[in-house]
């Protein structure tokens, strides 16, 4: 039992896959991760029940088409490499020798790379402020880390308690909110004539008061934005059927809405792939005969080959990024899983580390082999 709540350990491809894919509208995120993680991510698509996240996440797909990414990407990657090119280059460091940590090395790039591809032309900040940001950032996923392993310990708790880490946290995350408010703001071209706009009524491009930046129509930054507000108006008009009232999505709403999702992103594509690139830089440092594999597929494909993406997919295998995780069965109804019905209220814990690495499922699973 954990707390007053039923578990049961997953520990199959086929209940992970139930799971996971085919009854994933069954299921429903941990209440300790949705506890842990609401202050920081709130209404961003991973603590979104799974219904809505998986709307939400098809309506942005249009921006990670290979095509869309290589155009929008390009410059951001360029960028990061100069910088972990500096990192490694240093006046007076001897390259050939000196040690350097991987993770942090690669958590630097990708949050550079994230940043520049969300909010270019958007937040104009140094290249010191965009590495202070993402110290910030860091911090409070460790802190919240850490809420995540103590559930016993009440949200209110972690509010009041005076410690240094609790006011730290506090001031990072009014820092992270206003800077990424001042992006959202500058996707939305405000035309007040000197009024106050609180609100963004719908079809806001006959509307001379709210237009969008025409500069960033294409990027990700204006699809979340635009994605966010048609939600609010959609809530609204189902809220105000029959009664003839045109609805608006209040700017507070868009605001607070678009951060917590900005900041999932952010999360998201930070995080867990400078995980990734970690482990499959180590393991390219150890092997020649990858290196050699890797340096081939680069000249031959331009990293379009299928060795890259085999080196990523087995780093993903070997060390993925969240190995405990998981899923609440929600509902009014039982579900079924191997033969036995389990209630609802019920958490279905699985650990990918051990689950990728039986050799049950997967032959010489120990042993990392792109």
């Amino acid at each position: 039992m954990l707390g007053h709540k039923p578990l049961i350990s997953c520990d199959s491809r086929e209940l992970l896959k139930q799971i996971l894919v085919t009854d994933y509208l069954k299921f429903d995120r941990s209440p300790s991760e949705q506890i842990a993680f609401d202050d920081l991510l709130g209404g961003g698509l991973i603590l979104q029940p799974n219904g809505p996240a998986k709307s939400a996440r098809m309506a942005l797909l249009k921006n990670f088409q290979p095509s869309a990414l290589k155009a929008s990407l390009l410059r951001p990657i360029q960028v990061g490499l100069q910088q972990v090119s500096k990192r490694l280059h240093k006046p007076g460091l001897d390259s050939t020798c000196a040690q350097f940590e991987a993770q942090s090395l690669m958590q630097e790039f990708t949050f550079e790379v994230a940043f520049r591809w969300l909010f270019h032309g958007h937040l104009d900040m140094s290249e010191d402020q965009i590495q202070e940001m993402r110290k910030c950032f860091d911090f409070a996923l460790n802190h919240l880390h850490v809420r995540v392993f103590l559930p016993w310990i009440p949200k209110w708790a972690w509010e009041v308690l005076p410690t240094n880490s609790n006011k730290k946290y506090k001031r990072y995350i009014c820092n992270l909110r206003e800077n990424l408010g001042q992006a959202v703001l500058s996707v939305l071209q405000l035309e007040s004539d000197g009024r106050s706009i609180t609100s963004i009524p719908k079809g806001q491009d006959s509307n001379p008061s709210v237009v969008f930046n025409t500069h960033s129509k294409s990027g990700v930054l204006s699809s979340l934005v635009q994605q966010v507000i048609d939600e609010i108006h959609s809530e609204s008009d189902g809220a105000s059927q029959g009664s003839g009232a045109n609805s608006c999505a209040p700017l507070s709403r868009v605001l607070d809405v678009s951060v917590k999702r900005l900041t999932t992103m952010l999360f998201a594509s930070h995080d867990t792939t400078a995980n990734t690139l970690a482990w499959s830089l180590f393991h390219i440092a150890k092997n020649e005969k990858i290196q050699e594999d890797l340096r081939s597929d680069i000249e031959n494909n331009s990293f379009d080959g299928k060795f890259s993406k085999w080196i990523l997919m087995e780093s993903l295998c070997m060390y993925p990024s969240a190995p405990l995780r998981g899923r609440m069965i929600t509902g009014a109804c039982p579900v079924r899983m191997n033969d036995r019905e389990i209630p609802p209220g019920t958490m279905c814990a699985f650990n990918l580390y051990s689950i990728h690495r039986d050799e049950k499922w997967w032959p010489d699973a120990w042993i990392f082999n792109p």
